[in-house]
């Protein structure tokens, strides 16, 4: 449910007393005188007596204010084929009304529903727009659209009240009804209970102060737009440094794993380098190891010589 931007700015008549004998006109064709409208959401009233809101039937909020466009309000004729809308012809205040007699008189027949078999006629239908101005639905635009009797009869009193007080010698310039949506309801004799829609005006608003809020929430809307692109701008700066200061990071942590990585070599080399020169240091050169040998095998002889059993001697044996 989004808000329409200008809502008031049709409100405003050129000459208030041409406006005020347009509205009395239109009140009058509206006394002899539904799903989607457009972009703009129907509201209407169950037969239960309940408003409802589109096509998805929210229920407005109860007790929200709801102003009526005076420059919206619009009388004409509607033909329903089949249950759903064929064909409409509308004119807003101050357009040359419509004429019953030049519509095209052959609509055809409804095949199914409850007026199956009958010829497709016009029918006299009111409509007009209002917007919340509260609560939960606030900026929401909506059009009421009455075909019936009592929701006709109901538009025609609004409307006689906004061509009084504009047409009232006090110059008023708070032409603008702001109403509660309720319900009212009478006994019919077939059908019982008939609910119709009833629009209690709470009070007035000046569609020049109404149009000046518009602008000033409108300006208030590009200045946060621009707040917004400001920031969005100011965040690409910041991925940006915050990438380039990663790639940095990045590129030092790279060099400093090859440099670390270089000093491990090289400490490896090094140790490489010491043992090698100590294993040599500790091996013995060749002609003392033959000298070794060789005085060992002396050393080993001698003790083989030292460890030979003594020669026995024999004793000579003296002549008799």
């Amino acid at each position: 449910m989004g808000k329409a931007v200008g809502f008031f700015s049709g409100a405003v008549p050129a000459k208030r007393e041409d406006f005020a004998k347009a509205l009395s006109q239109t009140s009058q064709t509206a006394k002899q005188a539904t799903a989607s409208a457009g972009d703009v959401p129907l509201l209407r009233m169950s037969r239960t007596g309940n408003w409802q809101i589109g096509q998805d039937n929210d229920q407005p909020e109860d007790g929200s204010n709801w102003a009526i466009n005076p420059g919206s309000i619009a009388v004409g004729y509607i033909a329903w084929k089949d249950g759903a809308p064929l064909d409409e012809r509308m004119a807003t205040v101050g357009q040359e009304p419509i004429n019953k007699a030049d519509l095209p008189d052959d609509m055809g027949t409804n095949v199914k529903g409850p007026d199956k078999g009958k010829v497709v006629a016009w029918t006299e239908q009111t409509s007009f727009d209002l917007q919340c101005v509260d609560g939960d639905d606030a900026g929401l635009t909506v059009r009421f659209k009455a075909t019936s009797f009592g929701g006709r009869k109901e538009a025609s009193r609004i409307i006689d009240e906004i061509a009084k007080r504009m047409a009232s010698p006090n110059g008023y310039t708070d032409i603008v009804p702001m109403v509660t949506l309720e319900a009212d309801s009478y006994e019919h004799k077939q059908y019982g209970e008939i609910f119709t829609p009833d629009f209690v005006i709470q009070g007035w608003l000046d569609p020049a102060e109404q149009e000046d809020l518009e602008d000033e929430e409108d300006d208030e809307g590009e200045d946060l737009e621009d707040e917004d692109l400001d920031d969005d701008e100011d965040y690409e700066d910041d991925e940006e440094d915050d990438d380039e200061e990663a790639r940095e990071a990045e590129a030092a942590a790279e060099a400093a794993a090859k440099k670390a990585a270089a000093a491990k070599r090289k400490k490896a080399a090094k140790k490489s380098v010491k043992r090698k020169a100590a294993a040599k240091k500790a091996a013995p050169s060749p002609d003392e190891g033959e000298a070794d040998d060789e005085s060992g095998a002396e050393t080993v002889e001698a003790e083989e010589v030292d460890d030979a059993p003594a020669p026995r001697r024999r004793r000579r044996r003296k002549a008799a």
